[in-house]
């Protein structure tokens, strides 16, 4: 059960933006961005642990699974268990299957299953899972109460939803301040994307844990974090040229794209050490179907 199974209902034209920059994505995503996130699902799926109180699930959803950092993660916590990780995005499931079978022995890598749909339209029987969690997934979803009710939908009674994602807010980073400045500066357009329909950052862990009592949840817990990464002046600029800012470096001709380059780097390289440090806010949630 590693390869990648395709259902042709999960397609949602509001998702069709941000499917494609993953499609597009997907390996850069595994190398900078995947081990920024990986903090926060450790912590996330030690609050699991926590809820479960000793107990191995059986049968775990990962909604928006991304590379499956998430689901590696619980395959090698919990021996024995069955998980399943959900994304909308094909290339991303592909390399999840892909680093699956090159990092995690064959026990474990068999106990893992990909099925590419959406969290507004699980392709799941009612009732199918023990666990579902999630990571960074819901500022992503056009509506999140749905997707937070077609959790509801397919766990079992008493069954658990764990989830981590942004809060609003945060202090500039003054790396991205300087990289913004530049690029205004030398009158590029810094986004080749159309304008994505998508929930967007939760206000307040309140926000969280009201709206999942509103898809049905009985008891729900939200409670605030910070997720931090340290970069260097050369990691970042790596990140931005691999990753973030693909796009845009790609668009540039090749002289315009060695001006931007050097630019960055002399300014980044004025910056102080402990001025890579980035910090976020996140919100986890933990929110039981009633029994």
């Amino acid at each position: 059960m590693t390869g990648v199974t395709m259902r042709p209902a999960w397609h949602h034209d509001a998702m069709g933006t941000i499917t494609a920059r993953y499609d597009r994505s997907a390996v850069a995503y595994e190398r900078w961005w995947a081990p920024v996130l990986a903090p926060a699902v450790a912590g996330l799926l030690d609050a699991v642990d926590k809820a479960l109180d000793g107990r191995t699930p059986k049968r775990v959803l990962d909604i928006g699974a991304g590379t499956g950092v998430l689901a590696r993660s619980a395959a090698t916590r919990w021996d024995g268990t069955g998980i399943v990780g959900l994304d909308g995005s094909r290339a991303m499931l592909e390399v999840a299957a892909g680093e699956a079978h090159r990092t995690l022995a064959p026990p474990a890598a068999t106990r893992l299953s990909w099925v590419a749909g959406l969290a507004q339209d699980l392709p799941f029987a009612d009732r199918s899972f023990e666990l579902a969690v999630s990571s960074f997934v819901m500022q992503l979803v056009p509506h999140r109460l749905a997707a937070l009710r077609e959790a509801h939908r397919v766990l079992e009674p008493g069954g658990l939803l764990a989830y981590v994602t942004w809060l609003d807010g945060g202090e500039p980073y003054e790396p991205d301040v300087i990289f913004d400045s530049l690029i205004d500066e030398e009158r590029l357009e810094d986004s080749l994307e159309a304008e994505e329909d998508r929930s967007g950052d939760l206000p307040s862990p309140a926000a969280a844990a009201a709206q999942a009592r509103r898809a049905g949840f009985r008891p729900v817990a939200a409670r605030a974090g910070q997720l931090e990464h340290r970069w260097t002046a050369r990691s970042y600029l790596s990140f931005l040229e691999r990753y973030d800012a693909a796009d845009l470096f790609a668009s540039l001709a090749p002289d315009a794209r060695r001006r931007l380059r050097a630019r960055i780097s002399a300014e980044l390289a004025e910056l102080p050490t402990a001025a890579f440090t980035w910090r976020a806010p996140i919100v986890t949630v933990l929110a039981r179907r009633p029994g």
